[in-house]
């Protein structure tokens, strides 16, 4: 199992809580009088907000909503403003010093201490595995820690840290004392004592959940534990849970659960390596092993245009990456073209965006961490990328973002994490815009991750670029794959058999679906082996309405066309998107599923052209 730990030891290495300092490798880390200027106005104001409104409340009628109607974001909602008017109060005061957001922060901290339980609603697990409406936090013994109650845990943790002092001169014995204690019983006890699911302990399924808590729990033992012998029982066992999540990985570093929760994933991964780092006064660098490097680097591997990433299985169509952490990632790893791919996404922005708590380690380090200097990098992205881990290509004409063709498809199985059925789906951009496109994934609820699941319509193979055979789409699990995966960088191209990605209803012995960039075009050929004679429905999901007025032809933006065999008929669907998390980053109120419909009587080959007018 062991991937990249085995061999490393923290006996005798661990520095004493009273010698901690975190950002180790910073000399200004921590040090508030450094932000000056615009950034230390702005997080001042942030706090001024905080400090003029009202703490909202959390009722037991929203806990109980995500059982009794599947909503999860209303609580949600709630929960999180709280804990980022904690987060706003606790920066401002320790930039002015001067107690005006105290009794507000206070107000917050024991608001966030006298909830039952730090679980959301759609995390919450009794102790005896059971669904509850209320959480049954109250019986005295915690014995789960998810991803938010991690994240409230170090966001106390960093209260505790910065500011114990004033607290408890504010409030002697009580303030301190009860954060202490329970950051003790719903954290660190709890993490120490039970094997839980996501750890993967069990040998089971492991995905963010992993490194995500580990880098929180690390933050709350490094900035409230103060024996060192459990210090170091916690850094063991988070070495132990971490090198599952390693072992999940190939050699290639790709993250499966896509760009959008790579920042949870690898990049959580990597703030535990800081975390552990500090916590052993630099004697724990994992930061030199290939594997790590590689996640890293898989973020620069995604990236299309602008805010557009590669967005397969649980990934919005835009998204903003962390660029001032990616850029310390790649220091770290020594990666000149991590930095230089995280330089060209700050672009001229000079100071960090501090948007939210998650991920609070990362965030308040971006605030002294910035790359000294930012100059205009014209980052030249490789005209080919393959990771064979995931089976996903990416192929581009030209070493610039805006220009040219763009095309990425993937293989893999249905059975990955944030798993969306689209084995063989591929997405098309022209200059750097969407074309052909993956819808990506709407607001949670409890449908997402239920048995209804692919109910849902953007987590289905019939709208994804991918057909329907005899009426059947693909099927969810790991055993519906791809086949056959050949990839040929000399000729731009990627071969696969889809047809393991269907059930046996659909009859098909093989879908060999081949896609090549060659100059000004992209080719792409069906070749289909059915068992009997079959109707076949191919999908292209686009951005835009496309013309089909011309036979065999539909025109998909003003300089770009798709030739599709005349045998095929054309039927355009209009899925509407307008107010959804799916339609924001792609700007329309609509999308557009493509339908080309036909038979099949024997074994045939469909050919397609994208081609510029």
């Amino acid at each position: 199992m062991p991937r990249i730990l085995e061999g490393y030891t923290v006996e005798g290495k661990v520095i004493p809580y009273e010698r901690f300092k975190p950002f180790l490798d910073l000399s200004d880390g921590g040090v508030w009088g450094a932000l000056t200027g615009e950034l230390r106005t702005e997080l001042i104001q942030r706090g001024e907000e905080s400090l003029a409104m009202e703490y909202p409340l959390l009722t037991a009628e929203l806990y109980r909503e995500f059982c009794r109607n599947g909503n999860r974001s209303r609580y949600e909602d709630v929960y999180f403003k709280r804990r980022q008017m904690v987060c706003d109060l606790m920066v401002a005061e320790c930039l002015e010093g001067q107690g005006r957001f105290v009794d507000k922060l206070i107000d917050g901290i024991w608001a966030i201490l006298e909830e039952t339980s730090w679980v959301i609603p759609a995390h919450n697990t009794s102790l005896d595995g059971a669904k509850y409406q209320l959480p049954d936090a109250y019986r005295g013994e915690i014995r789960y820690v998810d991803l938010f109650s991690a994240e409230t845990g170090s966001l106390l943790a960093w209260v505790y840290h910065f500011l114990k002092d004033v607290l408890e001169e504010a409030v002697p014995h009580v303030i301190v004392d009860r954060m202490q204690y329970e950051l003790n019983r719903r954290i660190l006890e709890p993490y120490l004592q039970y094997d839980m699911p996501w750890m993967g302990l069990d040998g089971g399924f492991v995905n963010n959940w992993n490194p995500w808590i580990v880098s929180n729990v690390l933050a709350v033992a490094a900035l409230c534990e103060e024996n060192r012998e459990r210090r170091q029982a916690i850094i063991t066992r988070s070495l132990y849970i971490l090198d599952y999540f390693a072992a999940s990985y190939d050699d290639d570093g790709g993250c499966d659960e896509g760009p959008s929760y790579w920042g949870e994933a690898g990049a959580a991964f990597f703030d535990a390596s800081e975390l552990l780092y500090d916590m052993t006064g630099g004697e724990l660098d994992i930061f030199q092993q290939p594997l790590v490097r590689a996640m890293g680097e898989y973020i620069m591997k995604m990236y299309i245009h602008g805010n557009y990433f590669i967005n397969f299985a649980d990934c919005h169509g835009q998204i903003r990456v962390n660029a001032f952490m990616i850029a310390r990632f790649g220091r770290r790893v020594k990666s000149k073209s991590l930095e230089d791919f995280a330089v060209s996404q700050i672009g001229s922005e000079e100071r960090p965006a501090f948007d939210n708590g998650y991920n609070l380690y990362r965030r308040l380090k971006n605030l002294w961490d910035v790359p000294k200097s930012q100059p205009s990098i014209e980052y030249a992205p490789k005209t080919f990328e393959y990771l064979p881990g995931i089976q996903i290509v990416a192929m581009r004409e030209q070493p610039r973002s805006d220009k040219g063709l763009y095309v990425a498809i993937k293989g893999g199985h249905n059975g990955e994490s944030h798993n969306h059925n689209d084995v063989g789906n591929f997405i098309v951009y022209s200059d750097g815009m969407p074309v052909v496109i993956d819808a990506g994934v709407d607001t949670y609820t409890e449908k997402t991750f239920s048995p209804l699941r692919y109910t849902i319509w953007s987590m289905r193979s019939s709208y994804h670029t991918l057909p329907d055979i005899n009426g059947v789409e693909q099927e969810a699990g790991e055993a519906y794959r791809a086949k056959d995966f050949t990839v040929s960088q000399e000729q731009m191209s990627v071969s696969l058999d889809i047809a393991g990605a269907y059930p046996k209803e659909a009859r098909v012995r093989r879908w060999i679906r081949k896609v090549q960039l060659a100059e000004g075009k992209i080719l792409i050929s069906e070749t289909v082996e059915p068992e009997v004679p079959e109707e076949v429905e191919l999908h292209y999901l686009l951005r835009d309405r496309p013309d089909i007025a011309a036979p065999g032809r539909a025109v998909l933006t003003e300089d770009l066309s798709l030739l599709y065999p005349h045998t095929l008929v054309p039927e355009i669907e209009e899925i509407e998107v307008k107010g959804t998390k799916i339609g924001q980053p792609w700007n329309r109120d609509a999308l557009y599923r493509l339908r080309l419909r036909g038979r099949i009587e024997g074994e045939t080959v469909l050919p397609f052209q994208i081609l510029k007018d």
